[in-house]
């Protein structure tokens, strides 16, 4: 009888718990949809519609520069880096995730292949942590942070 405590503890704390969901079969797809989307937006240099990917409060960490908080920061982020260069290609892989039915933390990496002002090419890489956040059933970026990975030897 000592046991029946026990139990009813365990299933009370599961049943507190959001409904755990296979993220690779139920979400991934959703998020995945929600890159191509950004990068046709990225491709287009339309800044607006890629800060519009994020939370109102969303938060976007890149490396050695300022963090950027909202849409208007982000958007004003994306748009500097677009004014600098005349087009690039964006590339983002999705490596891992996991959540649940309100919130995934997504581990990844991209790349630009961008072109400059002065028409030199170079590419950029970078691994990501980017938690979403499921806004009545729009999957939107909360926080975006990313760094350079070190150089392959």
């Amino acid at each position: 009888m000592k046991w029946i405590p026990f139990t009813c503890i365990i299933i009370g704390i599961a049943a507190c718990n959001p409904k755990t969901l296979d993220v690779s079969e139920e979400i991934q797809p959703k998020i995945r949809k929600n890159w191509d989307q950004f990068i046709e937006a990225w491709e287009s240099e339309d800044a607006a519609t890629c800060a519009s990917f994020y939370t109102d409060e969303g938060i976007n960490v890149p490396p050695s520069v300022q963090s950027n908080q909202g849409k208007e920061e982000i958007e004003s982020f994306y748009k500097f880096l677009f004014d600098n260069n005349i087009s690039s290609n964006y590339t983002h892989t999705i490596l891992d995730m996991e959540g649940d039915e309100r919130q995934v933390i997504e581990y990844g990496k991209f790349s630009v292949d961008w072109m400059r002002n002065d028409s030199m090419e170079w590419t950029y890489h970078a691994r990501t942590m980017t938690q979403w956040i499921n806004e009545n059933g729009t999957w939107k970026i909360d926080k975006f942070l990313f760094n350079n990975p070190p150089e392959e030897q």
